[in-house]
């Protein structure tokens, strides 16, 4: 777990990085879909997080939002957070997850990656 690094659109896809107050790239939006489950929308980029697609691939932003990840949102008692993808077609590996290289990639669900969504103002 590190609680350090704060989800960003990079240039490669998807990645973490230290906390920036003046970078909205990690400010993200999560929207409701019509089923109840859950699509993150990043503003500043204009671009959705992507399905999760291969073994341990990396999650990619998305301008359509069809092809957005829509995922079931579950939370243990510390406030730690899941991203499950609900219509992936590799359903063996539905989460995304934090790499060893700080990129954003599709991992299994047995150990994914638990995040802290943090409620903020816009300035």
């Amino acid at each position: 777990y590190n609680d350090n690094l704060y989800l960003q659109v990079s240039p490669s896809g998807l990645s973490a990085t230290a906390l920036s107050a003046s970078d909205e790239s990690q400010i993200w939006t999560l929207q409701m879909t019509e089923e109840g489950l859950w699509r993150l929308y990043n503003e500043k980029h204009q671009v959705w997080m992507g399905k999760p697609t291969g073994t341990s691939a990396s999650v990619m932003p998305t301008k359509n939002i069809a092809e957005a990840g829509t995922f079931l949102l579950t939370s243990d008692r510390e406030g730690k957070t899941v991203f499950n993808e609900q219509h992936t077609a590799n359903v063996n590996y539905p989460c995304f997850h934090l790499s060893q290289a700080n990129t954003i990639v599709t991992w299994n669900a047995s150990s994914p990656s638990k995040w802290e969504i943090i409620s903020v103002e816009k300035k």
